[in-house]
């Protein structure tokens, strides 16, 4: 699937030793020593049942960042802007374009 072909891509690009891959629920992330990134993109509106409140999802995951990563620098794609800001995460930077049809933020900025 997807992390297939990331980790795939990685090691064209020969930088797959220095990249971790791995799809899982981020309360069970266990950071390398680091610093680094944690690069996520989580479900929102789009991609899931329409309606579903993620906002306690979208909170936990600024609570396990802030917990397990300190130091690290943290990117996520968000379908929509106000969810990410349950996270509590502050914001360095914000690039946005088109994703297959959807209007996509990739919000970045230090732990």
């Amino acid at each position: 699937g997807a992390i297939d072909a990331a980790i795939a891509n990685a090691e064209r690009a020969g930088v797959g030793d220095a990249i971790d891959f791995s799809c899982r629920a981020f309360s069970a992330i266990e950071p390398l020593p680091g610093p680094g990134w944690i690069v996520t993109n989580p479900p929102y509106g789009k991609r899931v049942s329409e309606g579903q409140d993620l906002r306690n999802l979208y909170a936990k995951l600024g609570q396990v960042l802030r917990s397990q990563c300190p130091g690290w620098r943290f990117g996520v794609l968000c379908g929509e802007r106000e969810l990410f800001g349950h996270s509590g995460l502050s914001v360095s930077d914000s690039i946005t374009w088109d994703n297959g049809g959807i209007k996509v933020w990739y919000q970045k900025g230090n732990l």
